[in-house]
């Protein structure tokens, strides 16, 4: 383990229960982070969301892993006000056909893809998912919702 970067996923891991990596927005899509060590630490699924700035997206994460620690379980079709305050997000399974194209780091981590990861999906200001039928376009730009995909 000599890259600098993957001691510090293990150092996290070890440390807080989880590591969160952030991904830029770019032309291919819109900015994401996960984690990793979620399911090794607590058996929980990982967690991924998409479209906030980093920093939102930073927080929201560690506020679910803070909440996973302290024994809370967060599963597909649920929803929960601990991770964004004033709003109700909720949590889709996200299948693995897509781990490639935005869990890589995970993949390397797990090496493979034996573990479950949930997409945390936070509303819009008025508190409209991105498949509501009046939500706009920006949100459903922002935040592809992964098991709706085929």
């Amino acid at each position: 383990m000599d890259d600098p970067g993957d001691a510090q996923v293990h150092a996290d891991i070890a440390s807080f229960g989880w590591h969160v990596v952030e991904v830029r927005e770019d032309d291919e899509g819109p900015g994401f982070a996960f984690t990793i060590g979620l399911y090794q630490r607590f058996q929980h699924p990982e967690l991924i969301v998409f479209g906030l700035p980093l920093d939102t997206m930073l927080l929201m994460l560690n506020a679910a892993g803070e909440a996973v620690r302290a024994g809370r379980t967060f599963a597909a079709g649920q929803s929960s006000d601990d991770v964004l305050e004033g709003y109700e997000c909720t949590f889709r399974p996200v299948p693995p056909k897509h781990y490639d194209a935005f869990l890589g780091y995970a993949l390397w981590y797990y090496d493979g893809d034996e573990f479950p990861t949930l997409q945390l999906i936070w509303p819009d200001r008025e508190h409209r998912y991105p498949w509501a039928a009046p939500a706009g376009a920006w949100i459903r730009a922002a935040q592809p919702v992964l098991a709706d995909q085929s």
